[in-house]
């Protein structure tokens, strides 16, 4: 059952995120996410509190909905 096994929920997460990234890239007129930061990285550069800032492009409201996920 894939709702008692969370993975629908991590799905969900997955494609938020992915959203938000795209998001980035688009208000950061093409920059890379994450600069300097090697894959295998990743997930503890993550867990330590470090996310993407606000793209210079990006007006308040529309960065506080899409990249919540990001941020928080």
């Amino acid at each position: 059952n894939i709702l008692s096994t969370g993975l629908f929920f991590s799905i969900i997460v997955l494609f938020s995120v992915s959203f938000g990234v795209l998001l980035w890239e688009i208000l950061t007129r093409g920059q890379k996410p994450y600069e300097g930061i090697e894959n295998y990285r990743m997930k503890t550069y993550l867990k330590d509190g470090y996310r993407l800032q606000r793209p210079v492009y990006a007006p308040e409201h529309v960065y506080g909905s899409p990249f919540a996920l990001l941020t928080s």
